[in-house]
């Protein structure tokens, strides 16, 4: 079992505060020293991104994120195989006004990572 966690905190007097929090876990189970499945989730969030431009102002809303998966995974002497899937959730909180023309590139998410991996060590 793994955990992580990790917060960030900035502080600009002319542009306010930005806050950001994250945190994890990964769960793995070895059987027989040669396969591996493991679970895995990971929360972030964040209040936005506080800019000031002169023509629009572009300031991200605040930001949630979930993440998961599940992998498998053979590990021989040389060669290993990896499965790996992992749902992705990312939602923005309501818009202001003022960055509206910015809608498309603020719009929720979901999304999946599907892959399968293969390496050998020489």
């Amino acid at each position: 079992m793994r955990t992580v966690g990790g917060a960030t905190v900035e502080d600009d007097a002319n542009r306010g505060t930005f806050n950001s929090y994250s945190v994890g876990l990964n769960l793995e189970y070895d059987w027989n020293e040669t396969w591996f499945l493991s679970v895995a989730a990971r929360y972030y969030q964040d209040n936005g991104q506080i800019e000031e431009s002169l023509l629009v102002d572009s300031g991200v809303p605040p930001l949630h994120t979930f993440q998961s998966g599940i992998t498998l995974r053979w590990q021989g002497e040389k060669p290993s195989f990896r499965i790996i899937a992992q749902p992705y959730f990312t939602r923005f909180d309501n818009l202001e006004q003022d960055v509206e023309p910015f809608a498309n590139l603020y719009a929720d998410r979901d999304w999946a990572l599907l892959g399968v991996t293969y390496s050998r060590s020489f």
